[in-house]
């Protein structure tokens, strides 16, 4: 990092803490145009349980690391546009290239159709997936399920879409033409054909609209459900490697994926699952690992269940998962996680430990589960604060 770019980081840094009042939610306004600005940071500790062959990776075993340094303008101009602009800057000047934590995570404007149809171009998350459209600060994890994290499919892309919400916003409907390439399209990467990739999504919740939470922090006293449907399909001319080659984002030839999740929530309780699988057909047939197909599927699941007991502030939570990166090679990826989050000022300043346990290691080796070859269970411990 160059060093007037850390003066920068260190600079908004001070700023955000130092400045708390000023961040509670600061509006802007003149009665046209209401502009709004909000923040975030979040930093954790990391110990991981290595195994016997790599036990002297200091560089994986122990370390603190600020997850988040966030800095989010959202406004309205009248009735009808709205905007977003947010950024992390704890990644911006990183050479990690996370998906699950992005250095730009939103920069898009909405219009509003006197119908109930909005219109979204830019650059945010796309809608697929309950995982990818619940922030951040309301899960108890540090980190998202390994095949909802951003390797396997994009999670935020440039593009267009059209989303509509009725019967008071209980069944919401989404439309959307990408790039296709992702959080690469900030590198201005493109596939030799030039094709998009099209996503969609419906979501039915009785008897009140859904809220993208994981947590029943308001005991609510009817049971509340919520069930989605997602599908994605692209036809690309480029494959995103980063180190080996088998990064499932951006494939080479054709990829269709498809998906359900479920969100139940009652009295403190709440559940959620989700499955998705992708039907991949390479260009290239080294994909296909010798055999006679002319495709593999590629994909899994998560289940999470977790409690809110209010009178301590306290949120127990248990997930499992499993990914399978390609049905022609074998081995499934499995882990369990445990999580407390104890809610200091409601989300606003929230206390996290998690536990991670690797039950298998998927057998080939890939981007994403290159670390988990390495270690065998992980603790995390940290805060967030909220400036809004």
């Amino acid at each position: 990092m160059k060093a007037n770019n850390k003066l920068f980081f260190f600079v908004c840094l001070f700023t955000m803490f130092s400045c708390e009042l000023a961040w509670a939610q600061l509006t802007i306004g003149n009665g046209l145009h209401v502009l709004e600005i909000s923040g975030t940071a979040s930093v954790f500790f990391n110990h991981r349980f290595m195994k016997p062959a790599f036990a002297n990776d200091s560089k994986q075993k122990n370390r603190f690391e600020l997850r988040d340094a966030q800095i989010q303008l959202e406004g309205r101009l009248g009735k009808n546009f709205e905007y977003e602009l947010q950024c992390d800057f704890a990644d911006l000047f990183s050479s990690n290239n996370d998906p699950e934590n992005p250095g730009l995570m939103d920069a898009y404007f909405m219009y509003k159709l006197p119908i109930p149809l909005n219109i979204t171009a830019g650059y945010t998350k796309v809608p697929y997936g309950r995982a990818n459209m619940v922030p951040f600060i309301y899960s108890p994890y540090f980190q998202r399920a390994e095949l909802v994290r951003g390797n396997f499919f994009s999670r935020r892309d440039a593009g267009i879409s059209l989303s509509s919400s009725v019967w008071k916003d209980r069944i919401n409907v989404w439309l959307g033409m990408y790039s296709g390439m992702g959080e690469l399209v900030l590198k201005g990467n493109n596939d030799r054909f030039g094709r998009f990739e099209y996503i969609g999504r419906i979501d039915v919740s009785y008897p009140v609209k859904n809220r993208w939470t994981d947590i029943d922090v308001h005991h609510l006293p009817l049971p509340t459900a919520t069930v989605g449907f997602n599908a994605r399909y692209a036809d690309k001319g480029f494959t995103f490697t980063d180190g080996d080659g088998y990064n499932q984002k951006v494939v080479d030839g054709r990829k269709i994926t498809y998906g359900g999740d479920i969100s139940f929530k009652y009295r403190g309780f709440s559940v959620q699952a989700e499955i998705h699988q992708s039907n991949i057909r390479p260009n290239d047939t080294l994909r296909l690992e010798g055999f006679r197909t002319s495709y593999f599927r590629s994909g899994g699941y998560y289940i999470q269940a977790s409690y809110y007991e209010r009178h301590i502030r306290s949120v127990f939570s248990i997930r499992f998962d499993e990914l399978n990166i390609s049905d022609l090679i074998g081995g499934y990826g499995r882990r369990i996680t445990a999580g407390y989050v104890f809610l200091l000022r409601g989300w606003n300043t929230a206390l996290r430990i998690n536990y991670t346990h690797v039950l298998n290691d998927e057998e080939y080796a890939h981007p994403s589960v290159d670390e988990v070859i390495k270690w065998r269970g992980q603790i995390r411990a940290g805060v967030q604060y909220l400036f809004r």
